[in-house]
């Protein structure tokens, strides 16, 4: 990001760096703290899109940014990893009065229905204490891309509950995820332009109430698959 910020005139208009905190394409994340050291280096608004993070890490599992000073906005959704709808922004008292005033997806919504607000109100109850199945989910995780590996299958950078396979064209994306699909397996097919060309790659969305056994068996899948196809 640094190198990249070299090409930029820094010292007129609005300087903000944008990011995802867990990387929903990648399952890795980011360096928080040196983006944060970064961001105050060089007099830059920081945006931190915390939706793949939520539940699941940081102080509380409340996300990378849960008890950093953030110069700009962090923002997260309460789908996912908090199971409801509905997004949050934690930003300043000013920053909160001009989206209020000014963001159209804010200012025409219909705002949530009581059983919804009571749903995330119970989920921020619970996620804090959660820390046992925070770490069971990321052990499960693990030994998932410890199995995929051995069975020579690339899972990129990946250090988290989300996990590619990188199978490198469109097509072959397509067509692993349809015979995963007919085995009971839904892996929705990544592809351009979302991801680099040459990249395709399906990804799992691991949680904490997958058993091991639905693991076992997704991967006696995937053996069959490479076996069929070698």
């Amino acid at each position: 990001m640094e190198e990249r910020l070299k090409r930029f005139d820094l010292q007129t208009g609005a300087r903000w760096l944008i990011t995802e905190s867990v990387f929903s394409a990648d399952g890795d994340w980011v360096d928080i703290d040196a983006l944060l050291a970064l961001a105050k280096r060089l007099g830059l608004a920081l945006f931190v899109d915390e939706a793949h993070a939520t539940g699941l890490f940081g102080l509380n599992g409340m996300g990378l940014t849960a008890g950093k000073s953030i110069p700009g906005i962090s923002m997260g959704t309460f789908g996912k990893g908090l199971g409801s709808f509905g997004a949050y922004v934690c930003c300043s008292n000013t920053m909160r009065d001009y989206l209020i005033n000014f963001c159209p997806g804010l200012i025409y919504s219909t705002a949530l229905p009581p059983p919804v607000l009571g749903a995330i109100d119970a989920a921020l109850d619970l996620v804090p204490e959660m820390d046992l199945k925070r770490q069971e989910l990321q052990d499960k995780a693990e030994r998932l891309r410890v199995s995929l590996k051995s069975m020579g299958f690339d899972t990129g950078l990946s250090t988290t509950h989300i996990i590619p396979i990188i199978v490198g064209s469109a097509g072959s994306a397509l067509s692993l995820s349809s015979y995963l699909e007919k085995s009971g397996f839904y892996v929705p097919a990544i592809r351009p332009p979302t991801v680099p060309n040459g990249s395709a790659r399906l990804r799992l969305s691991l949680t904490a109430v997958h058993t091991n056994h639905q693991i076992e068996n997704f991967l006696s899948t995937l053996r069959n698959w490479h076996e069929e196809k070698h």
